[in-house]
């Protein structure tokens, strides 16, 4: 069973030991190098494409990795590594690869290591192995999925258990990526020093501290590196990255602290941005929490979401840069109020949520605290007490925010299922659809899950929306797994945020994905 997370002391002496093991020859040097500075965060897990939860492990698969396809600024799939997919039957497709796609130690890419890459991932079980589940032969026990045959050196052949909607899409995401046939030999050690095939290396990995990349020199795809390297710095604070950009110690930021945010465009005078984003935001509760199990707990849930005011608390504390949602998706993808069965318990009506904590109390007593979890280096202190106070005042208990120092402590909290009481999650999609906001997160088979929510109807639903090519026949399924959810309330949902920051004088304005992440490799130093 491959390990999920190495501790801090075990993943710092294994970076030593690889740094030890590289020739001299091999080691980048770096002191020269302009970087473009930025905030990130530390990467909860290894760098494998398919075994990371967290979006700033995520960032940097996304540059150390290519695809065989990726997705443009509209969303829209375009080439990387594949040359050409053709689709031969509804479930059937044949990849052929660039003739010139390459790791970055020199040798090439290879049909071979895309599936063994994906089957390695379900093999052992990884974070995002569910991704999988379309193709024929996952879930059955064996080493391989037999939907997979490689058919030549720069050839392979997909095979799905059925239709599948924006597979081609799909492959967008980096579970599907490469890994270098070396990973087979332990892949922790690998992830923490890979060998990619995207627009960067990894160069430097300072534990806790930053992150190098320079560009990959034998990347020859559609996302080359625009600029000499990228410095990923990890602060504890949005506080102190924030103030780091404002000294001119950053070249671009991508969170602003909640104590700015009513005033940072007159601040970055006009070198600020607001992008709309694919960040869904929720609050989760446990589906074993004692007090939130049963009838009691169902309408515990109802009430608590319906006890605060999500629109008064994006305007008044968040300053607009967040969209309260009226489903479990961004908005682009939630229909208007009244279209899902259920979706008033969105909506804030006090009245009725003392009414249902009332019901409830008189089935089985409240024993409280209500706890909110959140890592305190994410600027959500304000949102989160906002929101704990609500409840407090309207339903007459106890409530408030459960503080971790980082992000690294609350995700692992999570991941480890030792989380008291909520916590607030988001989920960024990893291609534009609502299948992908749901599945991932609520599907009782997904280890994305972290609710433990499992409702063999809503799967039902979702499988059928899946397979299911007829848009208005998918999104009559989509509803109904979505009424789901607002009935059993496995998460409340709050918003869709806005991607929020600014860069320095000397940076050209950066340009934004389709689900408002910049792109990296276009950032460039102005030279007018």
């Amino acid at each position: 069973m491959l390990k999920r997370v190495l501790s801090v002391s075990a993943a710092a002496t294994l970076v030593l030991a690889l740094s030890a093991c590289v020739p001299p020859d091999q080691t980048p040097d770096i002191s020269g190098v302009d970087f473009i500075t930025t905030d990130g965060a530390e990467p909860q897990n290894p760098l494998l494409p398919a075994d990371i939860n967290d979006v700033p492990a995520a960032t940097i698969v996304n540059l150390i990795y290519s695809g065989l396809v990726y997705l443009n600024e509209e969303g829209e799939a375009e080439y990387d590594v594949a040359q050409k997919i053709t689709q031969t039957s509804p479930t059937e497709y044949d990849v052929v690869l660039r003739e010139d796609a390459k790791f970055s130690d020199g040798s090439s890419v290879r049909a071979r290591d895309f599936v063994d890459s994906w089957n390695a991932a379900v093999q052992n079980n990884m974070l995002s192995s569910y991704f999988f589940k379309p193709i024929l032969g996952f879930g059955e026990g064996e080493p391989t999925m037999r939907g997979l045959k490689v058919t030549g050196d720069r050839t392979f052949h997909i095979e799905l258990a059925e239709p599948t909607a924006n597979f081609v899409k799909r492959l967008g995401h980096s579970v599907f990526f490469p890994m270098h046939p070396s990973a087979e030999k332990g892949y922790d050690a690998y992830g923490m020093n890979p060998i990619g095939n995207g627009p960067y290396r990894l160069a430097r990995w300072d534990r806790d501290e930053k992150i190098n990349l320079i560009p990959n020199a034998e990347y020859v795809g559609p996302r080359k590196s625009r600029n000499e390297g990228l410095e990923f710095r990890f602060y504890e604070t949005e506080e102190e990255s924030y103030a780091a950009l404002q000294r001119g110690e950053l070249d671009l930021v991508t969170d602003v602290p909640i104590t700015h945010i009513h005033r940072f465009e007159e601040e970055l005078d006009g070198r600020s941005f607001n992008e709309t984003s694919a960040m869904f935001s929720f609050i989760t509760i446990p589906a074993n929490d004692p007090m939130f199990r049963g009838e009691a707990g169902a309408l515990r849930r109802r009430a608590i979401s319906m006890s605060f005011d999500r629109t008064r608390i994006a305007h008044e504390v968040l300053d607009d840069t967040v969209t309260p949602v009226t489903c479990f998706a961004t908005q682009k993808y939630c229909p208007e109020m009244g279209m899902i069965p259920g979706q008033e318990v969105l909506v804030y009506n006090p009245e009725k949520a003392r009414e249902l904590w009332a019901k409830a109390d008189a089935i089985s007593p409240w024993t409280g605290p209500f706890l909110l979890g959140y890592n305190a280096d994410g600027g959500h202190a304000e949102w989160v007490d906002a929101v704990t106070k609500q409840v407090s005042e309207t339903l007459g208990i106890e409530a408030y925010g459960r503080a971790f120092t980082t992000f690294k402590k609350y995700r692992q909290a999570v991941t480890d299922r030792q989380m008291r009481g909520s916590f607030r999650s988001s989920w960024q999609a990893a291609y534009p659809s609502e299948v992908n906001f749901l599945e991932p997160v609520f599907a009782s088979n997904s280890l994305l899950n972290e609710s433990g929510f499992n409702n063999p109807e809503f799967d039902r639903l979702l499988k059928e929306a899946n397979s299911e090519l007829d848009k208005k026949v998918q999104d009559q399924k989509l509803v109904a797994a979505q009424s789901i959810l607002l009935h059993d309330l496995p998460a409340l949902p709050l918003w869709e945020s806005n991607v929020v920051g600014g860069y320095d004088t000397d940076i050209a304005r950066p340009h934004f994905s389709w689900k408002g992440k910049p792109f990296y490799f276009e950032l460039t130093r102005d030279k007018g």
